[in-house]
């Protein structure tokens, strides 16, 4: 498969996603909590590929209509490690899964410009530690609105929905 075609198939995807599941959550008020968003394409795709960061950022916001998360979160860890923790598993790695490390450096690259540029949405987190641990620092990160609680001027949280992978 081509880059391109990687691209555009992925934007479809969310293209048909967005507006078969994500919207109608959240006009019904609830919090939509999904495994990689439109980030996930700037960064694969516009800095891991080469496709260009802009161009994907503009698909993205063609395909979402505009819609972009709340927060992000990104589990930051070093490429080989990841790559080791990844080919772990006992299912056969994947497309993306089977990237080099060098690919990856410039993925992990591209998320951490990502969150320097958008510090107040898009949050790293360290995951070297065990699971548990990095879920831990995710809660503490999390807004009291997403963890049942008010923030000053917050109403109530609705009732959490959680999508899987896109």
């Amino acid at each position: 498969m081509t880059e391109e075609a990687e691209l555009l198939l992925f934007g479809a995807n969310r293209a048909q996603h967005t507006r078969e599941v994500i919207l109608p959550a959240l006009r019904r008020g609830e919090i939509v909590i999904s495994d990689r968003y439109a980030d996930s394409s700037v960064v694969y795709q516009g800095v891991g590929r080469a496709l260009g960061r802009g161009f994907v950022e503009r698909m993205n916001r063609f395909a979402t209509g505009g819609l972009a998360p709340d927060l992000t979160f990104v589990l930051d860890l070093d490429p080989v490690e990841g790559l080791r923790r990844a080919r772990g598993k006992t299912r056969r790695a994947d497309r993306m899964e089977a990237q080099k490390a060098a690919f990856y450096r410039l993925v992990r690259e591209g998320f951490r410009g990502l969150a320097r540029a958008e510090p107040r949405r898009v949050k790293l987190v360290d995951a070297r530690a065990g699971i548990a641990e990095v879920a831990a620092r995710i809660e503490a990160l999390l807004p009291a609105r997403f963890r049942g609680g008010r923030e000053k001027g917050a109403r109530a949280a609705p009732r959490q929905t959680v999508f899987p992978k896109e």
